[in-house]
């Protein structure tokens, strides 16, 4: 029996250390989406039809049409991004919560006010979040509801943090000196999880977005690159051996991409020939 399919150690360390590079500099979307054109096709599709479904509707809603759009806007996210909503959750429901909200939510996204900007995400996402008809909270699914309309409704607005496990790694990678996890998910805690990531902002000098971008981005590269490659000794090499002589393995951004090769390994499926 083989394993098929793979490349050379040498090669894929080399792939690993231009994926690094880009991430530690901040550029790897751009690197990203020209590397891996093709596996990205369909992330673009997702974002354009996102952008043109929320575009479409802002301007034109009243109050009978509300409860619709935001069931459309809502399915979309739940497809696009895989906030797993529909498949715990009554989304219907969840959307008629988020309806209930509509008078603020719709002053909120006309908001520059950053103070008020926070305190009142914060109590419409608590609101929902805690209502004890929903078993399972999507505190990713409304982080990004908020964050995509945010930006949708006016550019010049601050974006907002969302949440998804990949964000998760990078909050617990950076906080490590602290000696304990922040479960964001759990606690249902939006205003602790938009301090610790404008923290987080505010130290490398960039915004949500461009945060966002340099955690999702990475970690598809690596899905990408060593989803095509099988050999799981070459990952060992990489993550014990490799990256440790180009980098200091006490900093945040190395902790996470040592997080993100592990976990790659630990989801990658041997193909073996008989």
């Amino acid at each position: 029996m083989t394993i098929a399919n793979t490349i050379s150690e040498k090669d894929l360390i080399d792939e690993v250390r231009e994926i690094y590079i880009h991430f530690k500099k901040n550029k790897i979307k751009v690197y990203a989406q020209k590397k891996f054109k093709k596996e990205f096709l369909s992330y673009i599709k997702d974002e354009e039809i996102i952008k043109k479904a929320i575009d479409f509707k802002k301007n034109a809603i009243n109050r009978k049409e509300q409860l619709l759009y935001i069931y459309q806007i809502a399915t979309i996210i739940d497809a696009c991004y895989s906030t797993q909503v529909r498949r715990f959750n009554n989304i219907y429901y969840i959307c008629d919560c988020i309806y209930k909200k509509e008078k603020k939510f719709k002053d909120l996204t006309s908001q520059l006010n950053e103070e008020y900007l926070i305190n009142t995400i914060t109590e419409l996402v608590n609101e929902i979040l805690k209502d004890e008809k929903i078993e399972k909270k999507p505190f990713s699914f409304i982080t990004k509801y908020f964050a995509l309309h945010r930006k949708r409704f006016d550019k010049k607005l601050k974006p907002l943090p969302i949440y998804d496990r990949y964000v998760q790694m990078y909050l617990d990678s950076f906080y490590y000196r602290d000696n304990k996890r922040k479960f964001y998910k759990e606690e249902n805690n939006y205003s602790y999880f938009y301090d610790d990531m404008n923290n987080i902002c505010s130290k490398l000098g960039i915004d949500f977005d461009q945060l966002d971008n340099k955690i999702w981005f990475t970690a598809k590269s690596l899905q990408f690159l060593i989803g095509k490659n099988f050999n799981k000794d070459f990952i060992d090499t990489i993550i014990n051996k490799d990256l440790k002589n180009i980098d200091n393995s006490n900093n945040y951004d190395y902790k996470y991409f040592i997080r993100l090769l592990k976990d790659v390994k630990s989801n990658q499926k041997e193909y073996i020939e008989n």
